[in-house]
């Protein structure tokens, strides 16, 4: 039996297939009317991780005019090669993103959510490292910003595992790799 945690990539999306304005700006998620439906799905899937992992820009804006607090009831981690050291919410961390992620695979617990940004999302997906991706795509043209993915390595193929569209227009997705055995 596997017993090996699962890594999921959970990330709003424009249609467009942008994550985020240019300098990570994500505001325009917080501007749109109220999707209903989105919160509720987010909080089912929330109760399913235990761990994030977080790229510094992605930490900074989530922060934005706050103390740093974010998902205080996850370990979360922050890649960084700026910052150092750990505060009550977050350990910033600077080595080898791919073995740490092998090895937390290994330790017990729940999914590990990879909140983003690209860069990261880019390199465990290049790794072989992600088991699913759930993306709610919001219905809004951003025609510039900072992809989901930029990664480099040839077509990843993708099968679709479950849809939802919820009354305001956001359309949740969840994909697996071809090749991934699923279990959802």
């Amino acid at each position: 039996m596997n017993t090996k945690r699962e890594v999921i990539i959970f990330s709003a999306m424009s249609l467009d297939g942008f994550i985020a304005k240019p300098n990570y700006d994500i505001q325009w998620l917080y501007d749109l009317p109220d999707q209903e439906g989105c919160d509720s799905c987010f909080k089912e899937f929330y109760q399913t991780i235990d761990t994030t992992i977080i790229g510094r820009k992605t930490y900074d804006e989530i922060t934005k005019g706050g103390d740093g607090k974010v998902y205080e009831d996850k370990k979360n981690y922050v890649f960084s090669r700026t910052r150092k050291g750990a505060t009550e919410w977050v350990e910033f961390r600077n080595d080898d993103i791919v073995a740490f992620v092998k090895d937390l695979k290994t330790k017990p617990g729940k999914r590990i959510w990879i909140v983003g940004g690209n860069p990261i999302n880019s390199i465990l997906l290049e790794h072989d490292l992600v088991d699913k991706i759930q993306l709610q795509v919001f219905p809004i043209l951003l025609n510039h910003g900072i992809p989901l993915t930029s990664c480099n390595i040839e077509d990843i193929k993708l099968k679709l595992i479950k849809t939802e569209v919820f009354s305001g227009g956001v359309v949740d997705l969840l994909y697996a790799r071809e090749d991934w055995t699923v279990q959802v």
